[in-house]
């Protein structure tokens, strides 16, 4: 187990190779990370890998659904954690979300700004 970060580790995103690559780098370091998958399918080998601790599955293009589920899973924790997205789509819903789920969970950003991120995209 990794003794380093203290906080739950989120990677949140489709199946796809990108989620695959950052759920093993994480495992592979000794962080067990959780996996929100975002599929309207729910065959995936990426839920199946080694390294995850609990793979949640949202069957939903909607991603009012996936702030739904972030704002109300994990509301006990000591330290805030860590949402990773794998993919563009989803770091663009959790920028535009950045003000509320900021106060929950850690997540990327540019100088705390919602929308920042989006604004530098290409």
């Amino acid at each position: 187990m990794n003794d380093r970060i203290k906080n739950k580790v989120i990677v949140i995103g489709g199946e796809h190779y990108n989620a695959l690559g950052v759920i093993r780098s994480l495992g592979e370091q000794g962080i067990e990370p959780y996996f929100i998958l975002i599929a309207n399918d729910y065959i995936s080998p990426c839920s199946s890998s080694k390294y995850i601790k609990e793979t949640f599955k949202i069957k939903s293009e909607q991603y009012s659904d996936v702030y739904d589920f972030l704002m109300n899973n994990f509301n006990n924790e000591e330290e805030k954690p860590i949402l990773i997205p794998t993919g563009d789509p989803v770091e663009k819903f959790l920028d535009s979300n950045y003000d509320m789920l900021s106060k929950k969970y850690i997540l990327p950003n540019i100088d705390n700004i919602q929308g920042k991120v989006l604004e530098c995209m290409d």
